[in-house]
């Protein structure tokens, strides 16, 4: 990318000594949109290929997991399309035009189809998992281990009927999502149940009491955390977590249709926060950058925070302004932060980086 730039900025540069400064400068504006596009492009690609690479590593571990269990055909598709991610991303580093973003997209998109053949012709759940009563969470818990694996979408809206154990059952049966899971308590009275085992999903809706608990989930696309029980939820963990593209908070309900839906009320969603004025703990251990550029957390006064690695950088390790707002911790650690702007309000102790 860098090398485009230049070629584009030497180019530039050569035409000033000319005359025709409108022509001169029609050109060079007409580079510069050319070279927007294909940034835009790969930061598209490499959006795409960051969540396909996250699915591709959970789907390993979980495969890995289950031993004779599942057919090692699968454990060998999954290697073969890793090496064609990691080809992917060596070539992403060299691309300097929007052909070449065109044809990484264009691979990009086959190693996806690659991924969803393998799964289709595997012994996983490939279909939507939609639990809104006691006859559908009896269904899911009959699938037993299959769920390890659910090549779809997974809806939970946990009412007061249901069985506690046996939502944390199933709950605890998911592995890899490959799709998106929404998480509905009913009434605030209900516990949710905890997501300890789950390592890879595309997108999160989870709006319940009790702990919200992800603590072995290592990449994500949106997380939506629900305002609706905020002040019964006592434990936020998503220790492991080290890509999301972004925290919102909102007020969330259940739409029964025939199509299970999780609507999230126009104009409610807060980007970029985590706001539980209640919760003892709040957990991202592993998250090394928030590249949306501002993060907010609230928390009860005196409440651990786990935040140390997180830096100012953006996914490629290059400075990117990062504003963090920080309410009710007993301490904050952040020793590789410099750049942004801070706020602590009620915190004990605050180390940044000198």
């Amino acid at each position: 990318m860098k090398k485009g730039l230049l070629s584009i900025l030497a180019g530039a540069l050569l035409v000033v000594g000319c005359q025709d400064y409108d022509t001169q400068f029609d050109k060079l504006e007409a580079d510069i949109a050319a070279l927007a596009t294909s940034v835009s492009g790969l930061a598209q690609v490499q959006s795409e290929l960051t969540s396909l690479s996250g699915t591709v590593a959970s789907l390993a571990s979980t495969v890995n997991g289950l031993g004779d269990q599942i057919d090692t055909a699968v454990a060998d598709g999954l290697s073969e399309i890793q090496e064609d991610i990691t080809a992917i991303e060596t070539a992403v580093a060299d691309v300097a035009s929007s052909e070449e973003v065109a044809t990484l997209q264009e691979a990009v998109d086959a190693s996806e189809e690659s991924l969803q053949e393998l799964l289709d012709s595997s012994n996983v759940y490939s279909s939507d998992l939609i639990i809104k009563n006691v006859a559908t969470l009896e269904f899911a818990k009959n699938l037993g281990n299959k769920l390890n694996i659910v090549n779809g979408n997974v809806a939970l809206y946990i009412t007061d009927e249901m069985a506690t154990a046996d939502v944390q059952e199933v709950a605890s049966a998911l592995k890899t999502i490959t799709g998106d899971l929404s998480v509905l308590a009913k009434t605030s009275t209900i516990v949710g149940p905890t997501f300890a085992n789950l390592t890879g999903v595309s997108n999160i809706i989870v709006s319940q009491g009790g702990t919200v608990d992800f603590s072995s989930l290592a990449s994500a696309g949106n997380i939506t955390l629900g305002s609706d029980f905020k002040n019964k939820v006592t434990k936020v963990d998503f220790r492991s977590l080290a890509s999301v593209t972004k925290f919102q908070q909102a007020a969330v309900s259940y739409a029964n249709t025939s199509v299970f839906a999780t609507v999230i009320a126009a104009g409610t969603a807060t980007a970029n926060t985590i706001d539980f004025p209640k919760s003892l703990e709040i957990h991202l251990t592993a998250l090394p950058y928030y590249t949306p550029g501002a993060l907010t957390v609230i928390g009860e006064e005196g409440h651990t925070l786990a935040i140390n690695v997180l830096d100012d950088v953006n996914a490629l390790g290059t400075q990117t302004d990062l504003d963090l707002t920080i309410t009710g911790a007993a301490e904050v650690n952040l020793p590789n932060y410099s750049n942004g702007s801070f706020s602590a309000t009620e915190v004990a102790k605050v180390n940044l980086a000198s």
